[in-house]
């Protein structure tokens, strides 16, 4: 969604605004995309309802609420097989990411305790950043691949030796390696560096391109079938598991690709309200100069076509022997 929606609107989005409505079970919603009085009343009810500002404007603000909505119809949805243990365990973790201020920083999560904890700052607890423009100290926050990490290492239970008390291997180091304990130094001159860490490797697998994305873009380094555009993701949601990791590589205005420079999470649920519709998760960003951070909020939303970027996808293998299933509390460390 490019702008703001208000009464009087007519559009796509709009009409993808009242199909998300009537999934939320507002039955007074006609199939038209225009932003009449009966979806300014459905957005009024929502935005009470989730304590927000109400003016019948759909910002984002509205449309995070209304993708948290779809979590409450998922859990209570009796049409469809049940939400199973992982399923479960993913929501509530993206209500508590997605409900509190935890914005893009150097930040990390931490298993302590017992407990799974946001932290401020990199490593352990007590450390601090600062937002661009800013000399307030941020609070909890996490980096691109933090992010993607900790949800991993939550879903799977993986607190044993992993590596957010210390410092985080790449991205694909982690799912190029198996689960035993390895040594990453990532500066040999600075031994305090060292963390051990667990690969993931036995459960992502890459999803291949059909060639659509090849025949849209005709770069040459694409011809190995191994990137899509999100046109080609979401002609083929079926075929994507609950959790993905993607890398995405974005083009510049100057015409240069900026390559593999951002990651993220798309999940699909299987059934009910969500089923085949895919969803990005992702702390967007950028660092400035000193070493401050942007600190935008955790981006949360439907995914939506994207001819400006192009992305590795790699399918996590939920249906897998957890080391330990217990369900562990969540603690925004502030």
């Amino acid at each position: 969604m490019s702008r703001n929606l208000r009464l009087g609107d007519r559009s796509e989005d709009v009409l993808d605004l009242k199909q998300d409505l009537k999934l939320l079970r507002y039955d007074f919603i006609n199939e038209t995309d225009e932003f009449d009085r009966g979806t300014l009343r459905a957005v009024k009810m929502l935005q009470t309802k989730c304590c927000l500002l109400v003016d019948g404007i759909v910002g984002p603000q509205t449309c995070r609420a209304i993708a948290l909505e779809f979590f409450d119809v998922k859990l209570n949805d009796s049409s469809g097989e049940g939400v199973g243990c992982v399923e479960n365990k993913l929501i509530n973790l993206i209500k508590v990411i997605t409900s509190h201020d935890i914005g893009y920083g150097p930040g990390r999560g931490l298993f302590k305790d017992g407990k799974w904890i946001i932290t401020k700052g990199p490593g352990g607890l007590g450390k601090s950043w600062k937002r661009i423009g800013s000399d307030k100290p941020g609070g909890p926050s996490f980096h691109c691949s933090s992010l993607v990490n900790f949800v991993i290492s939550y879903i799977i239970n993986r607190n044993d030796k992993y590596t957010h008390e210390g410092n985080i291997p790449p991205l694909f180091e982690l799912i190029d390696n198996d689960n035993k304990i390895h040594n990453y130094i990532p500066n040999k001159k600075t031994p305090k560096d060292t963390a051990d860490y667990r690969g993931f490797s036995p459960m992502f697998l890459r999803m291949a391109s059909d060639g659509d994305t090849y025949s849209r873009w005709n770069v040459p380094w694409m011809k190995d079938n191994k990137r899509m555009d999100t046109k080609e993701i979401l002609s083929r949601a079926s075929e994507l598991p609950l959790i993905s990791v993607w890398s995405q590589c974005t083009k510049k205005s100057s015409g240069r690709w900026l390559y593999e420079h951002h990651v993220g999470l798309l999940i699909r649920f299987s059934n009910g309200a969500l089923k085949d519709r895919v969803f990005r998760l992702a702390a967007d960003g950028k660092m400035g100069p000193g070493g401050r951070w942007s600190g935008r909020k955790i981006s949360w939303g439907e995914l939506k076509e994207n001819d400006n970027a192009v992305f590795q996808v790699f399918r996590m293998n939920t249906i897998f022997d957890f080391e330990n299933n217990e369900e562990y509390p969540i603690v925004v460390e502030q």
